[in-house]
């Protein structure tokens, strides 16, 4: 009782501190650094991702609107820690690697491209033929 009451004399304060949470939260401070950078460089890319499969209507835009909403709501209320967000990381990389995927394939050689990095496909999957 005593916080809510804290919150409505002070709401500029608590949406500072709210907004701090968040951006702690997406973007953490990390011991190691290779870490903090994983993380929050696919934030960008995960987002872009999203938006890409809002565009498509793929169901799966529903789905991780969901978490990445429902999940993060508390820490982004309470506290904050570096290690809470590790349960979106496989997410977020789904997610990037889906826009990256898509910049690839509309890119102009984009399929040349992928074709050079897996030259006949990729492992046991030689027979596979490349669509044109």
């Amino acid at each position: 009782m005593e916080a809510v009451t804290w919150i409505q004399y002070n709401p500029t304060r608590f949406a500072s501190l709210t907004a701090g949470r968040m951006v702690r939260f997406w973007f953490p401070p990390a011991r190691r650094r290779v870490l903090g950078l994983s993380f929050g460089g696919a934030v960008f890319p995960a987002f872009l991702g999203l938006v890409q499969a809002w565009r498509k209507r793929a169901l799966i835009a529903w789905w991780v609107t969901l978490v990445w909403v429902c999940y993060p709501l508390a820490y982004h209320l309470i506290q904050a820690d570096p290690r809470y967000p590790y349960p979106l990381y496989w997410i977020l990389l789904l997610m990037a690697a889906d826009w990256t995927a898509g910049l690839l394939h509309h890119a102009p050689n984009g399929r040349n491209l992928i074709r050079r990095m897996a030259p006949g496909g990729p492992p046991g999957c030689q027979g596979f033929r490349w669509n044109e």
